[in-house]
């Protein structure tokens, strides 16, 4: 089996969790050394980075404040958590202003249209961000938590590009 490294363009976040996933092919079990490796490769990135560099913009609005936050975790799960956890609320906020935002615009036949596409997106999203089990360790749990905020931004990101 080959292993596919992430393209180089995309943000270290998104590197370092793809990197889990390409790696580990050995079951969850197994994966859990790779999922902390990938964990660590996150909150590395600074020094990994130089001190100075700023974090990038991402394009789907995620706060380059998250990766600050997480870079002064020192791959600390309690503290990751919490930074995700802060920038998950931000991003929903977001959805929920942008989905808003586009119902007040749209017709009775929009609105309706609109109300049955989020609800498949929210079921795409459920099945693509499994809940870790209780045999997953701390790095399934990240993941998960991780998989949560990036399709709730890029979600936020889509409906303020039509509300535009």
């Amino acid at each position: 089996m080959k292993n596919e490294e992430p393209k180089q363009n995309e943000p270290l976040r998104e590197r370092a969790f793809a990197r889990y996933w390409t790696r580990s092919r050995y079951g969850q079990r197994g994966g859990i050394a790779a999922g902390i490796l990938a964990v660590l490769l996150v909150t590395g990135s600074a020094c990994a980075q130089g001190a100075t560099a700023a974090p990038k913009a991402d394009p789907d609005g995620i706060r380059p404040s998250y990766q600050i936050c997480l870079d002064k975790t020192g791959g600390v799960t309690p503290s990751m958590r919490d930074c995700i956890g802060a920038e998950y609320e931000y991003q929903d906020k977001r959805l929920n202003q942008a989905y808003k935002s586009l119902m007040d615009g749209l017709d009775s036949t929009g609105r309706s249209s609109l109300r049955a596409e989020e609800r498949k997106w929210i079921a795409q999203r459920d099945r693509s961000c499994k809940p870790p089990t209780a045999d997953d360790g701390q790095a399934q749990e990240l993941m998960y938590r991780d998989c949560l905020l990036t399709k709730t931004a890029k979600r936020a990101t889509a409906l303020e590009a039509r509300a535009r």
